[in-house]
């Protein structure tokens, strides 16, 4: 595993807070508790303390280990704390891998990365820096579904067919959505959706795909009863 690469966790403590915690440069793990506000999780609590993210509790420092030369600087707490919680989101959306579990990493083995799809959908809804609102990344994963069922009916013709199935809600994600788009906007989306990573590619200037095992896990997290 190359040696640049730092660990990050998301995950419960026993009272049911959820924290990111991340190792930093240097022998430093950084901790926030994330709390809702306005509708919107935030870091609510900062720990900043030595050592590696280790089992127990979230957001405790092991005081046997020993301080990095200098302690904490003032380098140290220009934290980029808006790409961290970014990382949180895509840290519960990454998809199981078997080298989570290999020996060098066992200490992991049984962590719980709990499913706090709210937390992911405000993060990537946030304003536009040219004010227009952002397309959810959760949707692109139903248009992605969308398509596959479209395609599987219809290989000639599958946006003809979403744009029906939208209008009619005939598909269970499709509620989630709105339900008017012209045959090209929806064109539009697919190919974002594949660029995101929630549709495989059959090769340039092919049509289909399959869902990718990110899409699969953001649709089960969603409430389409």
């Amino acid at each position: 595993m190359p040696a640049s690469f730092h660990f990050a966790r998301l995950r419960y403590d026993s009272s049911g807070t959820a924290w990111f915690e991340k190792e930093l440069e240097g022998g430093w793990v950084v901790a926030y508790r994330l709390v809702s506000q306005a509708g919107r999780p935030v870091a609510a609590e900062t720990r900043i303390y030595a050592g590696t993210i280790r089992a127990g509790l979230p957001g405790v420092a092991d005081p046997t280990i020993d301080v990095p030369r200098g302690g904490i600087t003032t380098s140290l707490l220009r934290l980029p704390v808006e790409r961290h919680l970014k990382e949180a989101q895509e840290e519960w959306m990454r998809p199981e891998a078997d080298h989570y579990l290999d020996a060098e990493n066992d200490r992991y083995r049984d962590w719980d990365v709990p499913a706090l799809w709210g937390f992911a959908k405000y993060l990537d809804t946030r304003p536009s820096p040219t004010g227009r609102k952002r397309r959810p990344d959760y949707e692109y994963a139903i248009f992605a579904a969308l398509y596959v069922a479209a395609f599987a009916e219809n290989r000639r013709a599958p946006f003809r067919v979403m744009v029906t199935r939208l209008e009619e809600r005939a598909h269970p994600y499709a509620k989630l959505v709105e339900s008017h788009y012209t045959a090209d906007s929806l064109r539009n989306i697919v190919t974002k959706a594949r660029e995101k990573g929630y549709l495989t590619s059959r090769g340039p200037g092919r049509a289909g795909g399959e869902l990718t095992t990110l899409a699969r896990r953001v649709l089960a997290s969603l409430d389409v009863r």
